[in-house]
């Protein structure tokens, strides 16, 4: 029955991809299991009810067993039977106290530190029935939660037919100490524990093994952080047995196959460096397996993972045994004792002929409640630790603090947790060392905020101002007269419409879009913002890709978004300037995996637009939303807006500043899928956009003939200012938006720029920002404007 597995020759480093294991099958039925955790959530002991009767066939009529009936039935059962059940709690206790983690204290510098463990209040213990009856699991559960000081163990254990709980384990319950018994199984007893109902109050942890169904609840229940849930895995039984000719084959057979009756999905390996020794125990397997009466069993078990290992040395099996991990490790053979040294991943060991792993099943101390699939590569067996916790106190001397205070406040600050800092300030003397803010009762901000700069554009008075991309001339006077009418009519004293419904109706039909697809917001800032309070936040982070827009990274900080940064290309103000380069796109999106990508088309300030087939790889590798920043798309050949859809993960930003000539109103809106508008109405403050923004909106939609002419007049003038530019020393960049990127060939930006203030004249210096060194942005204004400034610009530069 077992299979053969000629390990010799073999590399330790290639061992694990030799070694075969019993997959564990998907997820198993988690679906069901769902089902039955949150019948028993909602609907309590009626659904446990319910569900035994579905599942074990038995109505019950209480759910809980009296402890008269523990009584009568350690009197039912045979005597030595009894005396059996005590021996093996009172070693199973012995072993678990002296285990037991002690308290501990620590004192240095005058800080002295102590970890006391606390035991949980209540424990639950499952116990599986099915194939057999286990006894020997309420021991091996009850006892260390009693020894750890659990004031409540409840044990759940699967009814027989006639809806009992067999006699043996009622007596195990009774000499183990346990508190109450539940006749209740399956994933419906483990939902009962973690959530209670109004029989069987609910617990701290639940320890115990049991079937597919009883893991995946307690998995689901433990991420919910309803329970705590020891960290090895207990599943089906595993065992390794070493042996060599020093002991009986048919002793090293026997250990194969106790493991192996408990069924299917389990483990029975026999390792060996001796050839004559394998062959002989082998042939032992099979013949006791032939013989015994859970010879199916037995047989499921060997035929998926009954191997029979031959290796060099007893080293080579002690490398077997660390790489399979397994529940029990038997070493029957000559210096066992010394092997012991070299074990580092099993669950137990039992070290020699008359230490079979039957002892520590019953009766020799530790609790046979171990890690198996491998989890012992990180887990270990249940002991009392499983039901404590460590809670840690801190008791230092005004010495001991005075020490550590300046350390603690270097530390805080590096975390940038100003309030950390400041409780340690605060007791070092009073008032001193806080700054005089924070002396005069003034709060420090965000340590991120203190170090920011803020974003702003010099405004100041000239005669000529071309440094904001505004409109050049004022929207048309009937739309004034229109808004003053309607502004007439105003409830003032009522709230507005909170949800803008009119205005986003109506932008809706401006790009022939449902409603639901638009929010609007106070400008297009805010409407960034907005999105970065809905998918940004502490954990996530934003990707920019510069140079561009300034405040997307500015919006991104003070929403606690953190900002990874790509460049655009390097190229110089020919047709590829400042192109976005789709490698460097995903490079970052890879380190990163941005919650949000910022793009801006026209791109602000270069001017340049990136075409459609980029913005669509863009889309396909992004992890997360595009936002395409268009504030000055209507000066484009084209909108990103026609590539919105339902599934596509493409927000568009847009704003009434440049091309409606409402800088003064601050309005914006963004289209995107329902989904994404939903996000962002759920994180807007309430009634953010006042009655005349709405209405100003609204109407300025039904003057879009003369917004179109108006584009189409500044698209023209930029053609010309693009032209006279190129008369003159300097380098001139492509734009697609309202403004143009130019940089003096012989003069740096800042002697420019102040040369054309000093004339009245104000445009942006962008000469500080990534990669712009020495470039001056010129918004394009009407034609006087447009002479005023390249006549003060040529005075300048020539």
């Amino acid at each position: 029955m077992l299979r053969l597995l000629d390990l010799r020759g073999v590399a330790t480093a290639e061992l694990a991809g030799r070694l075969p294991r019993p997959e564990v099958a998907g997820d198993g039925p988690v679906a069901a299991v769902r089902d039955i955790l949150a019948a028993v959530r909602e609907r309590g002991d009626a659904a446990v009810r319910e569900l035994t009767a579905r599942f074990d066939g038995v109505e019950l009529a209480a759910l809980h067993v009296p402890r008269v009936e523990w009584e009568a039935a350690a009197a039912r059962i045979e005597p030595d039977l009894l005396v059996a059940l005590e021996v093996a709690a009172a070693n199973v206790r012995a072993f678990q106290e002296a285990e037991r983690a002690p308290d501990v204290t620590h004192t240095a510098d005058g800080i002295r530190t102590a970890t006391l463990r606390r035991a949980v209040d209540r424990a639950g213990c499952y116990v599986p029935g099915g194939r057999a009856t286990y006894p020997s699991t309420v021991l091996m559960t009850v006892v260390p939660a009693k020894v750890a000081g659990v004031t409540h163990v409840a044990v759940c254990v699967p009814p027989g037919p006639d809806g009992r709980v067999p006699d043996v384990v009622l007596a195990a319950a009774l000499v183990a100490g346990a508190d109450a018994v539940h006749p209740v199984g399956g994933a419906q007893a483990i939902a009962a524990l973690a959530y209670g109902t109004a029989s069987i109050p609910a617990v701290d942890v639940i320890v115990g093994p049991g079937n597919a169904y009883v893991a995946i609840a307690k998995r689901e229940v433990a991420g919910e952080g309803r329970v705590g849930i020891p960290s090895a895995f207990a599943g089906p039984s595993e065992v390794v047995v070493v042996a060599d000719g020093s002991v009986d084959p048919t002793w090293a057979a026997i250990d194969v196959i106790v493991q192996a009756e408990h069924g299917p999905d389990g483990l029975a390996w026999l390792v060996a460096w001796d050839v004559d020794a394998l062959d002989s125990a082998t042939r032992e397997v099979d013949r006791l397996a032939a013989a015994s009466p859970r010879r199916d069993e037995i047989a499921a078990t060997l035929a998926t993972a009954g191997i029979a290992v031959l290796v060099d040395d007893p080293a080579a099996a002690v490398t077997v045994a660390n790489a399979i991990a397994p529940e029990h490790l038997e070493l029957l053979c000559a210096g066992a004792e010394a092997m012991v040294d070299g074990v580092r991943h099993a669950g137990a060991v039992f070290c020699g002929p008359w230490s079979p792993a039957a002892l520590g099943d019953y009766l020799a101390g530790p609790s046979h409640v171990l890690p198996t699939n491998g989890s012992a590569r990180f887990g270990g067996a249940l002991t009392p630790d499983d039901f404590t916790k460590s809670v840690h106190v801190v008791t230092a001397t005004r010495a001991g603090f005075e020490a550590a205070a300046p350390h603690v406040i270097a530390l805080a600050e590096a975390e940038g947790l100003e309030a950390h800092a400041y409780a340690v300030r605060l007791r070092l003397d009073g008032a001193r060392g806080r700054s005089p803010r924070e002396a005069m009762g003034i709060p420090a901000p965000r340590s991120d905020i203190a170090l920011m700069a803020g974003y702003h554009s010099p405004q100041v008075e000239v005669a000529v101002r071309l440094n904001t991309n505004e409109a050049p001339e004022p929207p048309p006077p009937a739309f004034a007269a229109a808004l003053a009418a309607a502004v007439a009519r105003v409830d003032w004293h009522r709230y507005p419409d909170r949800g803008a419904g009119r205005l986003r109706a109506a932008i809706a039909r401006h790009h022939r879009v449902d409603p639901t697809w638009v929010f609007a917001a106070n400008g297009s800032n805010e409407v960034l913002q907005t999105i970065c309070l809905a998918y940004g936040g502490p954990g996530r982070s934003v990707a920019v890709f510069e140079p561009t827009y300034a405040l997307h990274s500015h919006i991104a900080r003070i929403t606690s978004t953190a900002v990874a940064v790509g460049e655009r290309s390097d190229g110089g103000p020919g047709g590829g300037a400042f192109a976005l380069d789709i490698a460097e796109v995903r490079r970052v999106f890879d380190e990163a995996t941005p919650a949000i990508t910022f793009l801006c088309s026209p791109n602000n300030p270069t001017g340049t637009v990136d075409p459609p087939e980029v913005l669509a790889e863009v889309l396909a590798a992004a992890p997360g939303l595009v936002v395409v920043d268009e504030a000055y798309g209507q000066f484009a050949p084209r909108s990103a807006v026609d590539d919105v859809q339902a599934g596509c993960p493409l927000v568009v930003s847009r704003t009434f500043s440049k091309t409606w000539s409402m800088a003064g109103a601050r309005l914006g809106y963004c289209v995107g899928a329902p989904d994404v508008i939903e996000a962002l109405d759920k994180v807007v403050l309430p009634y953010h956009l006042d009655a005349a923004k709405q209405l100003a909106g609204e109407i300025a939609l039904d003057f879009e003939p003369e917004m179109r002419a108006r584009v189409a007049h500044l698209v023209e003038e930029r053609g010309r200012l693009v032209g006279a530019l190129g008369d003159l020393p300097v380098d001139v960049y492509p734009s697609g938006a309202n403004f143009v990127l130019f940089r003096p060939r012989h003069r740096t930006g800042p002697e420019v720029w102040q040369g054309l203030l000093d004339r009245s004249v104000l445009v942006r210096d962008c000469s500080s920002w990534p990669r712009l060194e020495g470039c001056l942005r010129v918004t394009v204004g009407t034609t006087d404007e447009d002479d005023a400034f390249l006549a003060a610009l040529r005075d300048v530069l020539i």
